[in-house]
């Protein structure tokens, strides 16, 4: 399985994912956790008293969901 594509080398679509990890025993499932993920900060606003981050692809998220920053230069 290549990087976008499903198990039967099928391009996903174009759009915005969002991952878990899923643990099961004995086929139960017993947690599933956000899978944290890096994207780039294109813009940063105030939006009804909110501040609001936005990302590549349009993605907006509230500063309150970010959990870690780091310049992208290095």
């Amino acid at each position: 399985m290549g990087l976008g594509t499903g198990p039967d080398g099928t391009p996903f679509a174009a759009g915005v994912y969002q991952f878990e990890v899923v643990a099961k025993s004995n086929d139960e499932v017993v947690a599933q956790i956000p899978v944290e993920t890096y994207s780039t900060v294109n813009e940063v606003r105030l939006d009804y008293g909110r501040t609001i981050l936005v990302l590549d692809g349009g993605v907006n998220v509230a500063s309150d969901w970010v959990t870690a920053l780091r310049d992208g230069n290095g």
